[in-house]
């Protein structure tokens, strides 16, 4: 009999008894077949195995995971290694405006440099106190708080930012003096037209003296420190003051660019400076005489010269050897005042001019006094 003519019949439900029989025989065995291949040849499995198999995967797992970890970690150490150990290294290369390294109370070393960068260069500025906030690698934002001479003072305020040691300033703001606004500064000479000299004369004796004048006075001779003191006490008198005092640094017969000079006689900052170094650096608070009034421009230089490389910062900051050559002059020849800038009334200004203590005045600026 063909059992695969049987096993068609019996799908097709027409086998005989006999070929069903057969069939159904042919299952039983195949059955049999697949029980003793499933329970006896293919081996059951072994369930120590697969618990070391869970604790292998687990190991894995946590060495992985420590792995992950671990890097995460020496990425924030080489982020804060650079954050705090680097980047303040590399900006040590540059000017911190935020630096105390001259120990004064109070004060940062950029308050003192601007001080007395202003009081040599600029007349009508007196630095108070600039404020510095960090915007990002060597760079800053600083607000400076000043005070303005012009129009009887005021505090007012100006905004400077520094990146990379380099100190920009707002337009208008610490410039120098104009070489030709004093007659006799330097070589060569400037003096003012005959035209101007007198009109500016005839305008001084139509003004009230209710009103105010800031003017570059230029002086017919230089004048001594003891000349300057007893100018002073008789402008204070007549409700004038000297605002900053011109300092001839060279010989007539040369050209010294910035012009120099100091503010001797104005309230300034207390700092607290007592230092041998530099004596009478801060004058407010000592005897206005001759000596110390050397002293404290002499002073102003020698910081000057030694904060040399932070002056460089500044946009218009004089040679390196300018304060040196300023230094041995007056040393050598005492210092003289070829002019100065001065508050008076109309009046006061006439009279210096009719007096002959003063040869030309250029006004800046006319205000009324209250």
């Amino acid at each position: 009999m063909d059992f695969n003519s049987a096993f068609n019949n019996y799908k097709s439900g027409t086998a005989t008894e006999e070929e069903r029989q057969l069939v159904e025989g042919e299952i039983q065995k195949s059955r049999l077949i697949i029980e003793y291949l499933d329970n006896d040849i293919m081996p059951s499995p072994d369930f120590n195995e697969l618990g070391d198999m869970k604790k292998i995967r687990h190991r894995l797992r946590r060495r992985s995971a420590a792995i992950v970890s671990v890097s995460i970690l020496l990425c924030v150490a080489i982020f804060l290694g650079i954050f705090y150990g680097i980047v303040p290294a590399l900006e040590k290369v540059y000017w911190d405006p935020a630096e105390t390294e001259l120990e004064i109370p109070y004060t940062s070393d950029l308050d003192m440099t601007l001080s007395a960068y202003a009081e040599l260069f600029c007349p009508y500025i007196t630095i108070n106190h600039a404020a510095v906030s960090r915007r990002g690698f060597a760079s800053y934002d600083i607000s400076v708080s000043y005070w303005n001479s012009v129009r009887g003072g005021s505090l007012s305020y100006a905004n400077l930012t520094m990146d990379k040691g380099q100190l920009s300033l707002p337009r208008g703001f610490m410039n120098f003096v104009p070489a030709n606004i004093f007659e006799n500064a330097c070589f060569p000479k400037y003096p003012m037209d005959t035209e101007s000299k007198e009109y500016y004369y005839n305008s001084l004796s139509t003004l009230p003296d209710y009103l105010t004048i800031d003017a570059a006075v230029s002086f017919t001779e230089d004048l001594s420190i003891d000349e300057l003191i007893e100018l002073n006490e008789k402008l204070q008198e007549k409700n004038a003051y000297l605002v900053w005092v011109g300092v001839r640094a060279c010989d007539e017969s040369l050209q010294m660019s910035p012009l120099a000079g100091m503010s001797p006689f104005s309230g300034g900052t207390v700092r607290e400076i007592e230092n041998e170094e530099y004596p009478c650096l801060e004058i407010k608070g000592k005897d206005r005489n001759a000596e110390n009034i050397e002293e404290h421009f002499k002073s102003l230089l020698k910081f000057s010269k030694d904060r040399q490389l932070m002056n460089r910062s500044l946009p218009y900051s004089p040679f390196p050897e300018y304060y040196d050559n300023v230094l041995s002059y007056v040393e050598e020849n005492g210092i003289k005042s070829y002019g100065a800038y001065i508050s008076a009334p109309p009046s006061v200004m006439k009279e210096l001019l009719d007096s002959g203590l003063a040869s030309q005045i250029w006004p800046q600026d006319v205000w009324i006094h209250i």
